[in-house]
């Protein structure tokens, strides 16, 4: 798929994900506080090492727990949250990798959303 393709394909599934009725469904192991989400954060540690998960990158401090494909997709198309949560589908990132994972998202969504408004 190239950048348009993924950015179509994540907008439409983005906005199934907010119009699904009974998607967005209390599970305790998406909190970050909670028990079972620092059990997955620990076999994340134990399969890859205490490092972030981007080549090259060096740090191993303050590392995030994060989801290789976004769960509101996931959830649209639907995965239940013991998948989405399943630690094939984790990593950790340092903080700014992170953001910077987390803007590419975004500016892939509004690229599709601004596409979407100027549509004839």
């Amino acid at each position: 798929l190239d950048a348009e393709q993924i950015a179509s394909l994540l907008a439409a599934l983005d906005e199934r994900a907010v119009r699904t009725a009974g998607l967005r469904v209390e599970d305790n192991s998406w909190r970050p506080d909670g028990p079972e989400w620092a059990a997955l954060r620990q076999r994340v540690v134990e399969r890859d090492g205490e490092r972030c998960a981007v080549l090259g990158c060096e740090r191993s401090e303050g590392l995030e727990l994060d989801h290789i494909w976004r769960g509101s997709l996931l959830a649209a198309v639907g995965w239940p949250p013991s998948a989405i949560n399943d630690p094939t589908n984790l990593q950790l990132l340092c903080a700014e990798h992170h953001a910077d994972k987390t803007a590419h998202e975004a500016r892939l969504l509004a690229a599709e959303r601004i596409g979407e408004v100027g549509a004839p």
